[in-house]
């Protein structure tokens, strides 16, 4: 992923590309915590982390909002994973989802912003939507925010339940 480090930020940088592979800026992620900061004039609405990676892998593409949860998927064998690189979703990265997928399976955060992502994002793109989900009780395992804070099995047992959609607004 040719991550970095800037010293004049004191963050840890990923490179972030279009959908045809060209780089057009960088994301920095803080050591301590969880503070982002793109580089100036990131068209970050434009595109999604790895998505030019990810389409060439498989029709299915995980969702998740951060670069460092793709990378994360990405180490416990799911190559075929993007970041929204944020809590929104733009007309081009929506028209990049219909376009680049056979179907999808929503991977945000477990917190309120997260699931409100995953839904808008289930609402706009016109595929088969699947959510990540760990158990029938359980988004994430113990409590966890999202991919990174799970372990890989835990990962891999999250990818394999996930419930399709219109199943899951049933329960």
């Amino acid at each position: 992923f040719w991550l970095g480090y800037s010293d004049n930020t004191g963050m840890v940088t990923v490179p972030v590309h279009s959908p045809t592979g060209i780089l057009v800026g960088l994301v920095g992620r803080s050591i301590e915590g969880k503070r982002f900061k793109n580089s100036h004039g990131l068209p970050r609405s434009k595109t999604m982390f790895n998505l030019h990676r990810a389409k060439r892998t498989s029709g299915t593409l995980i969702v998740t909002e951060s670069s460092f949860d793709v990378i994360r998927l990405h180490q416990a064998g799911y190559p075929n994973a993007v970041a929204s690189l944020g809590g929104s979703l733009s007309k081009e990265n929506t028209a990049n989802l219909n376009r680049y997928s056979s179907g999808l399976i929503l991977a945000t955060d477990s917190d309120d912003a997260g699931q409100k992502l995953g839904k808008e994002i289930a609402s706009k793109v016109k595929k088969n939507i699947q959510w990540a989900r760990y158990s029938d009780d359980e988004i994430y395992p113990h409590g966890a925010k999202d991919i990174g804070d799970m372990t890989d099995d835990e990962i891999r047992q999250t990818i394999r339940n996930a419930v399709d959609n219109f199943l899951l607004q049933m329960i």
